[in-house]
């Protein structure tokens, strides 16, 4: 009797673990399902959150209510802000996070409620999601190259990033120079007896600098900058070729091998000249009115025999525009004109040396010199004027994006 009332107890208490384990595993389950559940909510409340900031943002760019257009974005994902099992609130500007106060940009925050299935057997409260989403608004901008600094050397690296040197003189006026490199002892050298003064601006260095050789700099620079990343600007594209009248002594604007002037007297057709094995005007006499050369590779080279007059274009988007030498174009450019010359416009060679020679004209070069490394030159004074009138500009569109 006793060993059949034992095995009567042992089957009974295995059915009541076998009951507790069917409640556990089937409790598990449940919890698993709301769990998924409020991830699923969760991930559909963010996308809507993400997606009504965006709009309110697109809207601060086109000057409409980007609130309203907030919330409304957000009705068309599903939450309607009915206070019952959804709640939106839109601020602009923020009131969390890094960006408060900030107008251009927008914040949504969307808390979403799920009914529970299983989970209230063991939590009687509901199961909510809060989400937040700030997108920013950045306003197209318009500004020069560089903060409109007359002379700038973007290396981020070395030695003479901006070298003036020869006997000469060289004066920069209605603005000054930026050099971007690092390092600490010579990022800006002048020496070999060349003074180098500033009219209308200041000299920035990150780096440090040098003076030798019965050199100056005027005034003195300003070193511990921060350092910049080179401004990108589109390549232009040519239509149509350009075409060569070795008769007439012109040149119509469009895609062409090269430019190579030795000699003659030349007119070069307003726009824009794709050229791509390098641009050599080595005498003569060259006139271009609104004109931009966009030289793919191959080094350019102004010589000091030739006559030159050169001035960008007035409108368009490349105004101001008058030398674009491809960023991975690493030929020197080498620029110089006799004392009549007048070259007016923005110089942009990002990916290489750009040697200046003075002309030793009074007029000189109306123009801002952005390049990699800028090397200042010769025996002839030479002469920058900056007019941001008669410069490149670049212009940003608008644009949004998530910013947390």
């Amino acid at each position: 009797m006793s060993k059949t009332h034992s095995r009567t107890s042992e089957s009974g208490q295995a059915l009541v673990l076998l009951a507790l384990a069917f409640i556990i595993l089937l409790g598990s389950a449940g919890l698993a399902i709301d769990a998924g559940m409020v991830y699923t909510e969760r991930r559909r409340a963010q996308n809507a959150a993400d997606a009504a900031a965006m709009a309110g943002a697109f809207t601060i760019l086109n000057g409409g209510d980007p609130i309203a257009a907030a919330y409304a974005r957000s009705v068309d994902n599903g939450f309607d802000n009915n206070q019952a099992d959804n709640w939106v609130e839109v601020y602009r500007p923020p009131i969390h996070g890094p960006t408060t106060g900030d107008i251009n940009h927008i914040e949504v925050q969307i808390r979403s409620r799920v009914e529970p299935v299983f989970s209230q057997l063991v939590f009687t409260g509901p199961l909510e999601n809060t989400v937040t989403a700030i997108a920013r608004a950045r306003p197209p901008t318009v500004a020069p190259l560089v903060d409109g600094q007359a002379l700038v050397g973007l290396a981020p690296h070395g030695c003479s990033v901006v070298w003036s040197h020869g006997d000469s003189v060289s004066l920069i006026e209605g603005s000054g120079i930026f050099v971007n490199s690092d390092d600490p002892d010579c990022a800006l050298v002048a020496n070999g007896g060349n003074d180098l003064v500033v009219n209308g601006g200041s000299i920035f260095v990150v780096g440090g600098w040098e003076i030798g050789n019965n050199s100056s700099i005027s005034p003195l620079p300003t070193s511990g900058v921060a350092q910049i990343q080179a401004p990108e600007v589109v390549p232009p594209t040519c239509s149509q070729d350009a075409v060569v009248d070795n008769v007439a002594g012109t040149i119509t604007p469009g895609n062409i091998s090269s430019i190579d002037i030795m000699n003659g007297t030349w007119t070069l057709g307003a726009g824009i000249y794709c050229i791509d094995d390098g641009m050599r005007i080595n005498g003569g006499s060259v006139t271009g009115h609104d004109v931009m050369f966009y030289v793919r590779d191959g080094a350019v080279s102004w010589s000091g025999n030739a006559n030159l007059h050169l001035d960008a274009p007035d409108d368009g988007p490349y105004a101001g525009m008058l030398l674009y030498q491809d960023p991975s174009d690493t030929d020197r450019a080498t620029l110089n004109g006799d004392s009549g010359s007048y070259i007016e416009g923005t110089i942009f060679v990002p990916g290489a040396e750009v040697q200046v020679n003075g002309t030793g004209g009074a007029d000189g070069f109306h123009s801002q010199i952005v390049a990699y490394k800028v090397d200042l030159s010769g025996t002839a004074d030479l002469h920058v004027v900056y007019d941001p009138d008669e410069n490149f500009v670049l212009r940003e569109p608008g644009k949004v994006d998530l910013a947390e």
